[in-house]
């Protein structure tokens, strides 16, 4: 593999998509199979358990993986730490679109730095899906390999830069006001 590509899915059609799904919720699986199942994939696989996906996807990798944030076996970042390893070989650079019930801006945050491709809150609509995974396959950012694991370009320093210009703010607002205001007060916490 080249230090440097684009991901599984860029620029391919729907239909020709090869998409594994990672839930430990039988029901949240026949959700996203409905929403999913008029798209026409080319092929639709689901998966409860982290690490038999992760074998199955080594011997036949996907062109996507959509994943469960909060599984218990192997939460979203194991997971992705896993998959963006040097060592997985070819599924280093599949986009992984994580789907988070009720996310924090703390978990969105942590799930893109971990190696997201995507993020989208559960309860998701088969419109919402379906632009997500659009968007996904246009997508052009590179994936890097920065010591043995891939990462997808910019997403640090995009995030490093709005925690930063949020942490000014906050500053800003407490000189002004004499008061946390609200956005300093949920960063701190």
């Amino acid at each position: 593999m080249e230090d440097s590509q684009n991901h599984l899915a860029y620029n391919k059609s729907i239909e020709s998509l090869d998409v594994v799904v990672l839930d430990e919720s039988r029901a949240m699986q026949a959700i996203t199979r409905t929403i999913l199942q008029p798209l026409r994939l080319r092929r639709l696989r689901f998966f409860d358990n982290a690490e038999q996906a992760l074998r199955d996807i080594h011997d036949e990798p996907p062109n996507l993986m959509i994943a469960d944030w909060r599984m218990r076996l192997m939460p979203g970042p194991k997971l992705l730490k896993e998959l963006r390893s040097k060592q997985s070989g070819p599924i280093a650079c599949m986009p992984v679109l994580m789907t988070i019930s009720g996310p924090t801006r703390r978990e969105v945050e942590l799930a893109y730095r971990y190696g997201a491709q995507a993020v989208i809150a559960k309860p998701f609509s088969p419109n919402a899906m379906q632009r997500r995974i659009q968007w996904l396959l246009q997508d052009a950012r590179l994936m890097r390999l920065i010591d043995e694991t891939y990462v997808i370009d910019g997403v640090k320093e995009t995030l490093d830069e709005r925690m930063e210009a949020m942490a000014s703010e906050n500053t800003y607002t407490e000189k002004t006001d004499g008061a946390p205001s609200a956005a300093g007060a949920g960063a701190a916490a």
